[in-house]
């Protein structure tokens, strides 16, 4: 609260106001056919899937979430696809069941975290293959689209402290529809 104050020369209690009334309005992505880039995050107390369109940039859907699971996943695409959005491939942080969530489309692991997972249990020079590449559909390797846009996020929440958790969360919907 108190960076609000000092950016806008109002008092705490007319932000307060101000972010009160502040109606967040019901974010609809367009229908489209996309490669769909997933990955949940914490920001602040607060757990965010967010379901993102590389090529576009923009993040199509976000909820906040109790933990990171499968389940959060396939309620993701099922919101999306009621809303015409189909995924042509999808690419993760490496959950063991996103494959078989996806099981219909490419999946591909986030090559940032394959190679975590390798040099984790080997060596910082494994010479096994890093994943499987499809260039020919347009799919990015990595997840760092949505990682950038989180630094970003979490940024400019950082700075916001002593906010409600109402006040919080339509902080951060907010910043998620207008960051995209």
């Amino acid at each position: 609260m108190p960076a609000l104050v000092r950016r806008y020369g109002f008092s705490e209690k007319w932000i307060r106001i101000r972010l009160d009334q502040h109606e967040v309005l019901e974010y609809i992505p367009e229908p489209r056919q996309m490669v769909a880039i997933g990955d949940a995050t914490k920001i602040g107390e607060f757990w965010f899937l967010v379901i993102r369109d590389p090529n576009a940039h923009e993040n199509v859907y976000f909820k906040e979430v109790f933990a990171e699971t499968t389940s959060s996943y396939q309620l993701a695409r099922e919101d999306l696809e009621r809303q015409g959005i189909i995924f042509t491939a999808f690419v993760g942080d490496g959950r063991v069941a996103v494959p078989w969530l996806f099981s219909d489309i490419p999946v591909q692991m986030c090559h940032f975290h394959q190679e975590q997972i390798i040099v984790r249990y080997t060596t910082l020079h494994p010479e096994l293959p890093a994943g499987q590449d499809y260039p020919e559909l347009n799919i990015p390797n990595t997840t760092n689209s949505l990682d950038g846009s989180f630094k970003k996020l979490k940024t400019a929440i950082a700075v916001h402290t002593g906010l409600t958790r109402v006040r919080k969360i339509k902080l951060i919907t907010t910043l998620l529809i207008k960051r995209g």
